[in-house]
């Protein structure tokens, strides 16, 4: 009896189908199965290309491929970014199906799905922005376009998701849009945020020819501080690093490290960058004045005030509008015993900034040094009349306190000297100089155990405080405990 053929299953079909489809591509899967068999191919990038027209099989060879490679046991991950019905607009999306697919496979991309997060966000508000570009995909975070998924060694970068050139002229108008007023733009934080995405974009459209308004850039971002300069030395690193731009990174790199060293108090590191930039031809004089101030603060504060006087006074001299170059210049007049001078310089400061304390503190100081003390008084008193950054370690309110306390101390007055330390304490109580000099006034009163408090308060602050210890020894030895006085 004849039996009738069993119809084959829809599975089966497809299974026949791919079968017909792989005949003749043997070449294709040994070589790829060779490649994975090599001591090296872990360490390699293997790229393998396949072309041809629709319907030959090219998506079966790729799923091929990842059979292949599971057998293996490799991790594989697979987009197709032309399916119709679940169709990938753009190489973030991309990239985050990749993820799944990986993590699905016991991978962790924690980074990656933080910042893919921030990218959806950013790109949902600039599509709801009605003068965003057309067609542009906002970047959540600086760099979006550089951010990679670490997988074993590898990385894969976004890269050519943003047109650059469109979106700097994007940051610009909307910067420009705020409408601050002339000098004053970057004490709003908008302004930075949107000056950081610009100058970034700007260098991808362009790197070589972009430094040197990166460097200018950089310049006044520095003028208004350290942070805001760090960031913006950040973005030329992220974009030289996307552009494969070596001087743009390498400048960014130096200028980023120098900030560090700044806020880290390691000023000798910092100089570097500084004479890096004033003998650079891309930047603008205008704009070297604030790498001449600032290396003037590095050199002062290493205590070469013959070099701090040479670059303060250059500052001054090209820009000597602005308050802070004379402020410094002032300041370095003082640390050389020039009262005169450093009186002068100060009283210029003043009249372009009338509401800076730390100039009537500095006054202050330079009149009592010359035992003016009437006119110290005065500038001291008047320093507390100004507007202050409460509870900073630098808070011109704490200075004068304590610049007070020490007019009165030497006047032996010594409870008003008492209060005015008491209240430096107040405003900053991290303040240990205010401390060692309490102890000071309470030693001259014969009060050793306050006088003692002050000097452990001030050791507790900073152990390396060596005129802390000094004071109390001398303290003990007034106490005739010559074993504890021996000891510090």
């Amino acid at each position: 009896m004849a039996h009738a053929a069993r119809s084959m299953s829809p599975k089966e079909r497809r299974d026949a189908k791919n079968a017909r489809i792989l005949i003749g591509r043997e070449d294709q899967q040994g070589l790829f199965t060779r490649s994975l068999l090599q001591p090296e191919h872990r360490e390699a990038k293997l790229i393998f290309s396949i072309s041809g027209q629709g319907g030959v099989g090219k998506t079966t060879l790729l799923k091929e491929f990842r059979r292949i490679a599971e057998e293996h046991r490799d991790v594989v991950a697979y987009v197709d970014e032309g399916m119709v019905t679940n169709r990938v607009e753009d190489v973030p999306e991309a990239l985050h199906r990749l993820v799944e697919d990986l993590e699905r496979q016991g991978c962790r991309f924690e980074e990656f799905r933080k910042q893919y997060k921030a990218y959806r966000i950013k790109r949902q508000e600039m599509e709801a922005e009605p003068e965003a570009p057309k067609g542009f995909v906002g970047d959540g975070v600086r760099g979006l376009a550089k951010i990679g998924i670490e997988a074993g060694k590898g990385l894969v970068p976004f890269g050519g998701m943003v047109d650059s050139e469109m979106v700097a002229a994007f940051y610009e108008e909307r910067r420009s849009a705020l409408g601050l007023e002339v000098g004053k733009e970057a004490e709003d934080k908008i302004w930075r945020e949107y000056s950081l995405e610009w100058i970034y974009h700007t260098i991808c459209a362009a790197p070589q020819a972009s430094l040197g308004v990166a460097l200018n850039g950089f310049l006044m971002a520095l003028k208004r501080g350290t942070i805001f300069a760090q960031s913006w030395a950040k973005a030329m690193v992220q974009a030289g690093q996307e552009t494969d731009c070596v001087a743009v990174r390498k400048w960014g790199e130096q200028l980023r490290d120098g900030m560090i060293a700044a806020r880290e108090k390691r000023y000798a590191d910092m100089i570097p960058g500084l004479t890096a930039v004033l003998g650079s031809d891309f930047v603008e004089e205008k704009w070297s004045a604030v790498a001449w101030n600032w290396r003037g603060y590095c050199y002062r504060e290493l205590g070469q005030q013959e070099m701090a006087l040479q670059d303060a006074r250059k500052a001054v001299e090209i820009d000597g509008g602005e308050s802070q170059y004379q402020f410094g210049l002032a300041l370095t007049y003082q640390n050389l015993k020039d009262f005169e001078k450093a009186i002068e310089n100060y009283e210029k400061a003043i009249e372009m900034s009338p509401e800076n304390a730390y100039s009537y503190n500095n006054l202050g100081n330079c009149h009592r040094d010359e035992k003016r003390y009437e006119e110290a008084f005065f500038y001291y008193e008047k320093t507390l009349l100004l507007p202050d950054s409460f509870g900073t370690p630098a808070s011109a309110h704490a200075l004068a306190n304590r610049n007070l306390g020490g007019v009165y101390r030497e006047k032996e007055d010594y409870s008003k000297a008492i209060e005015c330390y008491l209240r430096a304490i107040e405003l900053n109580p991290q303040y240990t100089n205010a401390y060692l000099n309490l102890g000071i006034t309470y030693n001259a009163q014969k009060d050793y155990s306050q006088a003692i408090d002050c000097y452990l308060k001030a050791i507790e602050l900073n152990p390396q405080y060596a005129n802390a210890y000094n004071n109390l020894g001398i303290t003990y030895k007034a106490q005739k405990e010559y074993s504890k006085a021996i000891e510090y």
